[in-house]
């Protein structure tokens, strides 16, 4: 096969593709020779993507009846529009809205990606994106919008949502070294989405002012958090004791020290070496509800020894049992 036929199948490789994507009756023949790349519908991106030999990008979402539009916008618009116009469908135009750059007193220290393009779409792959390279940057694909990532710098096309936050500040984070700046115009609530998810990612973010409403939100976010830590630290605490507790019936001498003085008391004073060896037999999770009721009468068991002058008793350490086959063990007569 000569060069010639070999483009010649290429193309019309393309033109196949455009028409399978197409809605019916779209004619393709105009469109055929601005064909640079197609990317066909898989499971975890399942719209046709077209990129344009101008550098532009039309998306086919047949089941939305949506035709997207970003990049260089010349060709990739018209044939947006005349897509649209066969199928009745809408055509969605993500525009370039906003610009990120890495922060200029990060560029002397730290990692650094480099900028070729299957490293970046290798590197947001293992982050769980969808990216593809070309010839003028690598465009990440976060929902509805498109982020063209350069390298050192990040345009982004269409809506800021959350979502788009969480890949700006990601980025920040491991490939800027933790900070960014935001250039060109961003709206109130765009710069607050940014901040908030930099706060949560400990990403120091430039020319993002937050709002008094940005700021309350992260207060109860940090309060929640600290409630929650909280929260955990005292289920740990009840399980570690309801754990010590068994352990001190069971004649464990450190178990016993590490126990509060009235969960002490119970298990030392107020039971009898029957009710220990019954409460030495059962486990971690019958004895956990019955934790605040053993407290209760611990502490009146410590008051009524303060009362009384009684000295507190303590339990004998059992001294570890051999095993059967541990050549120290008794023999048997």
């Amino acid at each position: 096969m000569t060069k010639d036929s070999d483009d010649l199948g290429k193309i019309d490789f393309k033109r196949k593709l455009l028409a399978q994507a197409a809605p019916r009756g779209f004619d393709v023949e105009p469109f055929v020779a601005d064909l640079r790349m197609i990317q066909v519908p898989s499971p975890s991106q399942p719209t046709t993507k077209i990129l344009l030999i101008d550098g532009g990008w039309v998306e086919i979402d047949s089941r939305t009846r949506i035709v997207r539009v970003w990049g260089k916008p010349g060709r990739a618009r018209i044939l947006a529009a005349a897509l649209a116009e066969a199928g009745g469908w809408q055509v969605d135009e993500l525009k370039h809205i906003a610009t990120v750059v890495r922060k200029a007193a990060a560029l002397r220290v730290g990692r650094k990606i480099e900028g070729q393009k299957a490293d970046l779409v290798a590197w947001w792959q293992e982050r769980g994106y969808a990216a593809t390279a070309t010839p003028d940057g690598t465009w990440v694909h976060v929902g509805a919008t498109r982020i063209r990532d350069m390298g050192e710098l990040m345009e982004v096309h269409g809506p800021v949502s959350g979502d788009v936050a969480v890949a700006i500040i990601t980025k920040a984070r491991d490939a800027w070294d933790g900070g960014v700046y935001l250039h060109g115009h961003w709206t109130q609530i765009e710069k607050d989405m940014v901040w908030l998810e930099a706060q949560r990612q400990g990403v120091e973010v430039q020319n993002c002012a937050p709002s008094a409403v940005a700021r309350e939100v992260w207060r109860k976010e940090q309060a929640k958090t600290v409630r929650r830590v909280e929260t955990m630290g005292k289920v740990r605490s009840v399980v570690q004791d309801a754990a010590d507790l068994l352990g001190a019936a069971r004649g464990n001498h450190e178990a016993l020290q590490r126990l509060p003085e009235d969960l002490r008391a119970f298990v030392m004073s107020y039971l009898d070496d029957d009710q220990r060896a019954e409460l030495a037999a059962s486990d971690v999770v019958n004895v956990i509800p019955e934790l605040t009721r053993f407290r209760k009468l611990g502490e009146a068991e410590l008051a009524e020894m303060k009362r009384s002058g009684r000295p507190r008793p303590t339990i004998l350490v059992p001294e570890p049992t051999p095993e059967p086959d541990d050549p120290l063990a008794p023999k048997p007569d």
